[in-house]
């Protein structure tokens, strides 16, 4: 049993999250519907993980993740600011700013459908102010990125579950899909990782034509490599 396991029951996560058959089909209204009923139920499921056992959770999907090559090798991370509920990455950013790599965080305008991402020079949340959607983000002082600044960059995406595949509910902005499908559309590799409680992860979750997938999927315990290997999906296990 996961540290977690025992908030919802091992047997939570296929009644609350697996779709009923016919709702994962690309582009499929009744998908759209289905992640529609999911949010709420995900986003209390995220909010119920607290105290020690969150924090054995969350160190032990830290680890797995600085234990990639991909963390070692890159010279940026985009993370985000979690939001309640979300894994903290506040670490992250302490850890990469010790190794001397560029970290940087999303910026969204309320009525614009596209984000940025702003370097931050140091570890200092001080530097983060209120955003829209009760974020936050860095100010105006520090720069925004390029286009190519991008190139082997890590990206931590933020999302209420996530399934084998990769796939993802998000919380229906699609900020992320039409960032990760513009540097796909312009040839800019990156690397994509998704951070998720083991008992909030899905076996299948519902998919429309413009989701896109991460490459790997980490929770305690074990790393999913999807789309990262040739779409040749495996689990390593991290214990």
């Amino acid at each position: 049993m996961s540290p977690v396991q025992k908030h919802v029951g091992s047997d939570a996560r296929h009644s609350l999250i697996h779709p009923g058959p016919g709702v994962s089909q690309p582009a499929d209204t009744r998908a759209a519907a289905e992640k529609a009923r999911l949010r709420p139920l995900c986003r209390a499921r995220l909010k119920s993980f607290s105290g020690e056992e969150r924090a054995t959770a969350e160190r032990c999907m830290l680890d797995a993740l600085y234990r990639l090559p991909v963390f070692r090798q890159t010279p940026l991370i985009c993370a985000y600011i979690p939001l309640p509920g979300e894994i903290d990455l506040f670490p992250v950013w302490r850890r990469a700013d010790g190794l001397g790599k560029a970290v940087a965080f999303p910026c969204t305008e309320e009525g614009n459908p596209f984000m940025i991402f702003r370097r931050v020079p140091a570890f200092d949340p001080a530097q983060l102010i209120p955003g829209p959607f009760h974020t936050r983000q860095p100010g105006e002082a520090c720069p925004a990125l390029s286009e190519t600044d991008f190139t082997g960059a890590l990206i931590l995406v933020p999302g209420l579950t996530f399934d084998d595949d990769g796939y993802r509910l998000g919380y229906g902005g699609g900020y992320y899909d039409r960032f990760l499908r513009d540097l796909a559309r312009r040839g800019i590799l990156t690397t994509t990782v998704g951070l998720i409680f083991e008992d909030c992860r899905a076996r299948e979750l519902p998919r429309e034509a413009h989701d896109i997938p991460v490459d790997y999927v980490i929770s305690e315990g074990r790393v999913t490599v999807t789309h990262a290997d040739h779409n040749q999906n495996r689990t390593r296990s991290m214990l």
